[in-house]
């Protein structure tokens, strides 16, 4: 089962299969850590983020219709959690507070200094975007997706989603974008993970 395709997984996991469920969560969770991290700011808060983001796929399973890929599903309801928080918050997001990874140990102190400075820079750049231009440049420059797939993620047109990323993607510097996607695996920190999948055996199937 753990080479099975989403689409099976989702079909077995919507009839009430955990482990098939369980299998999607471990295969999918790390990206969308790194979308909710860079979108909030925070760890616990993108930790939070994407936990409830699973907790809602396994009670809408049952409705999943594969119009979308799943991949595709868990990134909008991903996304629509974020945007959620960032709504209930008074003051704007610190993502110069994610963390920063600790420098090798055959870098210089030079060079560990010139790579702290560039992704500084990046997260500033990052952090200057209105937050549903922010989540169209992660989905894009760091995940790589489509125009297709971001609009069907943010539910919007790829019509909107080319004018979101127009004044900024593909334009910011190549550095940037460069020092983000090295931190991918990286930013989340020692406790950068979504809580155990034998997190959604708590859930009731079909709670809403």
């Amino acid at each position: 089962m753990l080479t099975a395709p989403d689409d099976l997984l989702a079909t077995r996991a919507g009839e009430g299969d955990e482990e098939a469920f369980a299998i999607l969560m471990r295969r999918h969770s790390r990206l969308l850590l790194v979308l909710a991290l860079h979108t909030l700011g925070n760890l616990q808060d993108a930790e939070d983020a994407v936990q409830e983001a699973f907790i809602s796929a396994w009670r809408r399973l049952p409705e999943f219709r594969h119009a979308c890929a799943f991949s595709t599903w868990m990134y909008r309801i991903t996304v629509n959690r974020c945007l959620n928080s960032l709504c209930r918050r008074p003051a704007p997001v610190p993502l110069n507070a994610v963390e920063e990874p600790t420098a090798g140990v055959d870098s210089s102190p030079a060079r560990a200094a010139e790579e702290d400075d560039a992704l500084a820079s990046a997260l500033a750049t990052l952090g200057a975007l209105e937050p549903r231009q922010r989540v169209c440049w992660i989905l894009r420059e760091l995940h790589g997706l489509p125009y297709e797939q971001i609009a069907q993620a943010t539910g919007t047109s790829q019509q909107t989603v080319r004018g979101r990323l127009y004044p900024w993607g593909g334009r910011g510097p190549e550095s940037r974008v460069s020092v983000l996607q090295s931190q991918m695996g990286t930013t989340t920190g020692p406790s950068g993970s979504v809580r155990s999948p034998a997190g959604c055996t708590s859930v009731v199937p079909g709670d809403s």
